[in-house]
């Protein structure tokens, strides 16, 4: 439904325009699914939270099997193998459709990850520089 409202000016009749579709959705239909959208808006609003959580988890994810096979040399095979038990378990609540363990999940591996990665970052920049001469 369309409405409009027009006055003129010289005599200044008024004018109120109301067009009604022949065809599609009724009054009574666009009113049901405008109550039906607020009433749904919370459960929307937490499928689209838990959505955004499982696509970060899914990156967070292909980043560590990337990460553990570009730094394979420079973690000890304990270091390994918790980040690939906190990448199953992430796994595991991604499946699972649990946003909070989810997130948690994703909290305990970067916790864990943080200081390897430190690591290997020095480690990339020590064999980057590795034999030039930064100072002239």
């Amino acid at each position: 439904m369309l409405m409009g409202y027009s006055k003129e000016l010289r005599s200044e009749k008024e004018a109120i325009i109301e067009i009604n579709p022949t065809y599609g959705i009724s009054e009574e239909k666009m009113a049901k699914m405008l109550l039906e959208s607020i009433q749904n808006a919370t459960s929307d609003a937490q499928i689209k939270s838990l959505i955004e959580s499982k696509v970060e988890a899914n990156n967070v994810l292909l980043a560590t099997e990337k990460f553990l096979i570009q730094n394979d040399e420079i973690m000890t095979e304990a270091e390994k193998s918790e980040i690939r038990r906190l990448a199953n378990q992430l796994t595991s609540h991604v499946t699972a459709d649990n946003k909070n363990n989810i997130e948690t999940s994703m909290k305990l591996l970067n916790e864990f990850a943080s200081p390897i990665a430190q690591r290997a970052m020095d480690s990339l920049i020590q064999h980057s520089l590795q034999g030039k001469n930064i100072y002239p």
